[in-house]
């Protein structure tokens, strides 16, 4: 039987690759958390998620998919009224 993925373990898991300078790793885990948390309503964590995948871009400087999954994370934030990271 599959493991379940679990998007906390995801992002944690992310934390530690963005620590350990693997920031390619690190944006594919939270690009999958956060389409995992959206499957479950969980938007505060989708958006959070999607604006550390931006983060990992600009440390790759591909700035074009920094500021998209930026733009997607503020949009997100946005649309739920979220503000709390000062993203939307």
């Amino acid at each position: 039987m599959a493991e379940k993925e679990d998007p906390v373990k995801l992002h944690k898991d992310g934390n530690t690759l963005y620590e350990l300078g693997k920031y390619e790793e690190a944006k594919e885990n939270f690009l999958r958390a956060s389409e995992l948390y959206l499957k479950t309503n969980n938007f505060f964590d989708a958006a959070y998620s999607l604006f550390k995948a931006g983060e990992c871009a600009f440390m790759l400087k591909d700035y074009e998919k920094a500021v998209e999954h930026f733009l997607k994370s503020a949009e997100l934030s946005f649309s739920k009224g979220f503000d709390r990271f000062g993203v939307s």
